[in-house]
């Protein structure tokens, strides 16, 4: 059974960490349609898939780095929302010690996660903070959470994980290791929207796989799913809204990456917002 890194010699204790909240976008109205439809089994199961697959791939990538299980982290899931927190050692309120590492961590298994659910059909949407933080099975707590959790009820809005300014003050100071900046890794797996907001681009995890049939598999199937999310939510501007940001999103990643070809594009017919204002590089 793995540690809780939140509980040292029996004694609770609050922790700087990277904080995520998350929410699956829709989730309580398909849980109450498959009720109806005498298919919340086949709901759950899709679901539990998802989630599987993607805490399996933080498990597996930490085990092969460290050679030991990685327990470091504490997640705890409830409903349609998603709490993961990740004590960061030697931190100290002056942020001297800047958590490149449990921040980068976090942020690639969120992409992981946020692609594997958007696969599946389940949206996500959520904020990332950097704060005090207590998570056991019974209890989540602490000012990171609120500020995560205020960031994904009040900033996301669209299907986004965004990253609060806590972690933004982080991210900006770990871009600017690199020279030149644009070469961050941070400028590939997060880009500024036109709010001015950073979030999580997690399809540029695709960008890192060799077998080009993957690639494009997975794209192709992002872009299907998309289409459908569009369709069935033609007549609600609300809804369709969220999806026609996500239709933004993956125009500008097919229109940013060479290895994507422009027939991967979202169709027009679905009338998206203009895909070149979307996102913009850390300077």
């Amino acid at each position: 059974m793995s540690r809780n890194p939140y509980i040292a010699n029996n004694v609770p204790k609050v922790q700087f960490s990277v904080c995520a909240y998350l929410d699956i976008l829709g989730f309580k109205d398909e849980i109450k349609k498959s009720h109806l439809n005498g298919k919340s089994n086949e709901l759950l199961l899709k679901l539990k898939k998802s989630l599987d697959k993607s805490l399996k791939y933080l498990k597996d990538k930490d085990s092969k780095e460290f050679g030991k299980p990685f327990d470091d982290w504490t997640i705890k899931t409830f409903t349609d929302n998603i709490v993961l927190g990740y004590p960061i050692k030697n931190f100290d309120k002056t942020f001297s010690d800047d958590a490149e590492w449990e921040l980068g961590t976090i942020i690639e298994w969120l992409s992981f996660f946020q692609l594997e659910m958007s696969l599946s059909g389940f949206f996500v949407r959520g904020c990332v903070s950097v704060g005090e933080l207590y998570i056991d099975k019974n209890i989540v707590f602490g000012n990171a959470l609120l500020e995560a959790h205020c960031g994904e009820s009040t900033l996301a809005n669209f299907p986004r994980i965004v990253l609060s300014p806590s972690a933004s003050k982080l991210i900006e100071k770990h871009v600017k290791y690199y020279t030149p900046t644009s070469g961050a890794p941070q400028n590939y797996n997060i880009l500024i929207d036109e709010d001015g907001l950073m979030y999580l681009s997690y399809l540029d995890l695709v960008r890192e796989m060799n077998e080009s049939d993957m690639y494009n598999t997975i794209i192709d199937n992002h872009r299907t799913v998309i289409e459908r999310k569009l369709s069935k939510f033609k007549s609600d501007q609300k809804i369709w809204n969220k999806y026609s940001w996500s239709a933004n999103y993956h125009n500008y990643i097919c229109d940013n990456y060479e290895q994507l070809s422009k027939e991967q594009i979202i169709n027009s017919d679905f009338s998206p917002r203009d895909t070149f204002q979307l996102c913009q590089k850390i300077k």
